[in-house]
C-alpha cells in the first residue's frame, strides 16, 4: 500500500512528464509554423520574380519572336530553339515550385496557367519527343499543366478536355503572344513622346514670353525729354 508521501510523488511525475510532452507538441507546432510562413514567403518570393520576368520586355520579345517563327502553327518534332527553352523553362521552374510545395497551386494557376497550358500544346510534339528520350526532361512543367487541367475542370465543372486548346484557339494564342512586341514598344514610346512635348510646350512658351518682353518703341525719347529749347 502506497503512502501519501509516494502517491503526491507519483502524481508530481506524471504531471511533470505530462507538461514534458506538452511542451514539446508546442515547440513542434510552433516549428512547423514557422516552416511554413518562411516556405510561404520563400514562395511569394519566387512567383514574383517569376512573374517580373515573365513580364520582362527582354521575356516579350522572346515570346513574341517564337510566335512569329512558328507563323501561327504548331511546332514540328524537330529540335526546340534557344529561345523557346527559356520561355517554357520558366514553367518548369513553377513546376518545381508547386511540386516542392513552395507555391500553392492556385497561386501558380491564377497567374500563369493560360500561359503554361498554351505554350505547352504548341511544344507538346517536340517535348514528348525528346521525353522518350529522357523522360526527366520538362518533367515537372508536364506534371503542372496535367494539375492546371484539372483543376480549372474542378472549378468550371467540366471535363478535363473542355479545358485543353484547340487548334484556332493556339493559333489566336500565337497572335495575341507576337503582337507583344509591338504593345510593348508603343508603351516604352509614349514616355519619350510626352517628354518631347513637354519640351516644344517649354521652348513654346519661353519664346512668347521672349517676344512679350521686347521693347516696342526702340530707340524713343523718354517722356521728361520734352524737346523744348527754352
Amino acid at each position: 500500500m502506497q503512502t501519501p508521501d509516494s502517491t503526491l510523488i507519483s502524481w508530481t511525475a506524471l504531471i511533470a512528464a505530462v507538461g514534458s510532452v506538452l511542451t514539446a507538441i508546442v515547440a513542434a507546432v510552433a516549428l512547423m509554423a514557422a516552416g511554413r510562413r518562411n516556405r510561404l514567403s520563400i514562395g511569394i518570393n519566387n512567383l514574383w520574380k517569376l512573374i517580373d520576368g515573365w513580364e520582362s520586355s527582354e521575356m516579350k520579345w522572346r515570346r513574341a519572336l517564337l510566335a512569329r517563327e512558328l507563323g501561327g502553327n504548331l511546332a514540328p518534332e524537330g529540335r526546340i530553339s534557344d529561345h523557346a527553352v527559356d520561355v517554357l523553362n520558366t514553367f518548369e521552374l513553377l513546376g518545381y515550385l508547386v511540386r516542392s510545395k513552395v507555391l500553392a497551386l492556385d497561386d501558380a494557376w491564377v497567374n500563369f496557367s493560360s500561359w503554361a497550358i498554351s505554350w505547352y500544346y504548341i511544344y507538346e510534339a517536340p517535348i514528348h519527343r525528346i521525353q522518350r528520350e529522357d523522360p526527366t526532361v520538362f518533367e515537372d512543367y508536364s506534371t503542372l499543366v496535367a494539375k492546371f487541367i484539372k483543376y480549372e475542370a474542378k472549378r468550371k465543372k467540366v471535363e478535363p478536355t473542355a479545358i485543353i486548346p484547340d487548334a484556332t484557339a493556339l493559333k489566336d494564342f500565337l497572335i495575341a503572344e507576337e503582337a507583344l512586341s509591338r504593345r510593348d514598344s508603343l508603351t516604352q514610346q509614349e514616355p519619350a513622346r510626352a517628354f518631347l512635348a513637354a519640351v516644344i510646350r517649354w521652348l513654346e512658351s519661353w519664346f512668347s514670353g521672349a517676344r512679350d518682353s521686347t521693347p516696342s518703341d526702340v530707340g524713343g525719347g523718354g517722356s521728361g525729354d520734352s524737346g523744348d529749347p527754352h
